[in-house]
């Protein structure tokens, strides 16, 4: 009896360890492509200011190319 008692704790353990790891590996996996994602726009970002009649004016976009291709070869998209 007791060796059946300790054969159901080593599987409920198992089962629970397996949770935590499945759950933490799935956070991992997400914050990882979350980062990448970032990376790739702050890579493809443009910004230009110029200086006309004393007012600086700024233009900001991201480039669309260089984003996308970013994203091919980190394999997201």
């Amino acid at each position: 009896m007791t060796n059946y008692i300790n054969q159901i704790k080593f599987v409920l353990l198992t089962a629970i360890l397996a949770v935590i790891g499945f759950g933490f590996l799935s956070t991992y996996r997400t914050q990882v492509r979350n980062q990448a994602i970032n990376d790739c726009y702050t890579q493809s970002f443009y910004r230009l200011e110029r200086i006309e009649d004393g007012k600086t004016i700024t233009t900001s976009e991201t480039q669309k190319y260089i984003y996308e291709q970013c994203l091919l070869d980190k394999r997201i998209k």
